[in-house]
């Protein structure tokens, strides 16, 4: 047991610059099968990791995914959302919108990284190796929400801009809802469910419907 430092280690650069502006920069760009998502009418999407072109399912609008099945060396972007339902078989791919959603009860794993929010409905599993992402590309609020009985086996991390006047922004663990590996939140970090892992925060948070608690474990 030690005393941390008084200052929040920064993230690595090369997880830092996994924004919109980096997908659209370099999965638009030369190289990649590009297909507009409102054109994708398959029921499935599989393509290899030794394949030589990346796919990218891109929409300029919400995009919504369920009943499909979708593997390998795949990106997925939205300029608004991207939209994941239980029906949905996803692994492996990344996710690039300003907001992310995970309806209740999706099961899979995936990279998602958003530049607003992500919300990931009860009764979901995110399974190992998973990432969870807001980097925030302007000062704005965000949260990254993890509802109760979910799961999430790999990395969660918040990385927001803050000018001194902003409202906070949240990374929320709920009551029943438990993250296996490491957690990272320059800003407010609220727990009620569990991490069975490591936690690097700037600063707690607990609300409750009478009160707001703030640096209260």
């Amino acid at each position: 047991i030690r005393t941390s430092d008084s200052i929040m280690p920064k993230l690595n650069e090369n997880i830092a610059k996994l924004t919109m502006g980096y997908a659209l920069d370099r999965y638009m760009s030369k190289g990649t099968v590009i297909i507009p998502y409102t054109e994708f009418n398959k029921d499935s999407l599989i393509v290899p990791f030794l394949s030589d072109s990346t796919v990218t399912l891109y929409a300029e609008g919400p995009i919504t995914i369920d009943h499909k099945t979708i593997k390998g060396k795949v990106v997925i972007i939205s300029d608004r959302s991207i939209s994941i339902g239980p029906s949905a078989h996803i692994s492996d791919v990344q996710c690039y919108a300003p907001y992310i959603e995970f309806n209740n009860g999706f099961s899979g794993n995936l990279q998602a990284y958003a530049t607003d929010s992500i919300v990931v409905g009860e009764k979901c599993e995110i399974k190992y190796p998973s990432v969870l992402s807001i980097n925030q590309e302007k000062t704005s609020i965000s949260a990254l929400t993890l509802k109760e009985n979910s799961m999430l086996y790999g990395i969660a991390f918040m990385n927001t801009k803050e000018d001194g006047s902003a409202p906070k922004s949240i990374l929320s663990i709920a009551k029943n809802a438990s993250v296996r590996g490491q957690v990272y939140s320059n800003n407010f970090t609220e727990i009620k469910g569990a991490i069975n892992g490591s936690l690097y925060t700037k600063r707690f948070i607990l609300r409750t419907p009478s009160s707001i608690y703030e640096n209260t474990i």
